[in-house]
């Protein structure tokens, strides 16, 4: 989980640097990224990009993606947690002053379901708590 975590942070951080772009992928998190033999990473699910969002949006969105798993009963809830915590301490821009419109996107996605919506306000906690010490 850690290095998927890190490897989030990797890809945001390279696709901010882009040249010229103010790109933001808006939902980047495990599953939209395919690990290839011939070309390393590569990131899927463009649908949701938008442009001119700071970056730290981009960090606060793939951090609540993470948060939402890591505060679900499931299984891979552990390993969720390590990977957001992992994603956090990489985050090469702020996440905390971003976290209320992560929150308020995703809760404006209709595909969520009920369980995933209630969910948001502790994934929100979340990311807050883990974020906090480390951009204080």
């Amino acid at each position: 989980p850690e290095p998927a975590g890190l490897l989030i942070a990797e890809l945001l951080a390279g696709l901010h640097a882009l040249p010229g772009s103010s790109w933001s992928h808006l939902d980047l998190h495990p599953g939209n990224v395919l690990l290839t033999a011939g070309r390393g990473p590569v990131v899927i699910d463009w649908e949701t990009a938008e442009e001119g969002h700071p970056p730290g949006l981009d960090h606060a969105m793939s951090a609540l993606l993470l948060a939402e798993v890591a505060v679900s009963p499931a299984p891979y809830a552990p390993g969720a947690r390590a990977g957001l915590a992992a994603l956090l301490s990489a985050a090469q821009a702020p996440v905390l002053p971003h976290v209320g419109e992560a929150r308020a996107r995703r809760a404006a996605n209709p595909c969520l379901t009920g369980e995933e919506a209630a969910a948001l306000g502790a994934a929100a906690d979340l990311v807050t708590e883990l974020a906090a010490p480390r951009e204080a």
